[in-house]
């Protein structure tokens, strides 16, 4: 939960910068950088970070994020099972089979399930080691591709479901771990001070997101 105003860009103290790493290994960095402000929304695992260091496009590809969906009102299901749903994660599994798997990004196709007013539900693949979402993957991307480009969907919030009465349905039965991501494209949710994150990432990082409309039938 976030006590700053998540509108705000909130300065670190030089004493206190530390830094975020950037490569497809956690042991094994491409590049570093250090942090220099940060964002964080209510009610969503993620955050925005302003690094002193930019880093270059050829060790790392953006991803633009959706602030809204190209369908019209009541149709989100239907767009999701007709385009490529990726996941992205750092989870390693505990005990023993931690001690055998480097920390290395997982990513992989994922099954939509479905939405309420909060959460976007799917079911990520199985992994070799047999799990399905793991402890450090909290934070990780959910991606659709859409005409060819890879976009950022949501961010995975954790395994739990939200508030039913706030939320709406669905009440899921889980077979294994499903992943409960925040859209990208959230709006208000009446009756909590959950952050409209389309609106905050549009305003604290106009260049980060792609607004890709709607639907003829969506704008009437």
């Amino acid at each position: 939960y976030a006590r700053e105003d998540p509108f705000t860009w909130n300065e670190v103290p030089v004493r206190k910068r530390f830094g975020v790493r950037v490569g497809t290994k956690g042991k094994s960095p491409i590049i570093q950088s250090i942090i220099q402000a940060y964002a964080v929304p209510r009610c969503a695992d993620m955050a925005l970070l302003k690094l002193t260091r930019r880093i270059p496009p050829t060790i790392a590809t953006p991803m633009p994020a959706i602030t809204r969906l190209p369908v019209s009102p009541g149709t989100e299901a239907e767009f999701f099972l007709t385009h490529p749903v990726q996941y992205s994660g750092w989870g390693i599994p505990k005990g023993k089979k931690a001690r055998n798997t480097p920390r290395i990004r997982n990513t992989g196709e994922v099954e939509y399930w479905t939405r309420n007013a909060c959460h976007l539900f799917t079911l990520p693949p199985v992994r070799p080691t047999g799990e399905r979402i793991l402890q450090g993957d909290s934070g990780s991307p959910l991606m659709v591709v859409y005409e060819g480009r890879r976009l950022v969907a949501g961010v995975l919030f954790g395994s739990g479901i939200p508030d039913h009465e706030l939320c709406g349905i669905p009440r899921l039965r889980v077979p294994q771990r499903h992943g409960s991501y925040t859209p990208t494209f959230r709006g208000e949710i009446p009756g909590t001070d959950a952050t409209p994150i389309a609106d905050w990432l549009s305003e604290m990082a106009p260049d980060a997101v792609v607004d890709l409309g709607q639907t003829q039938a969506g704008k009437n």
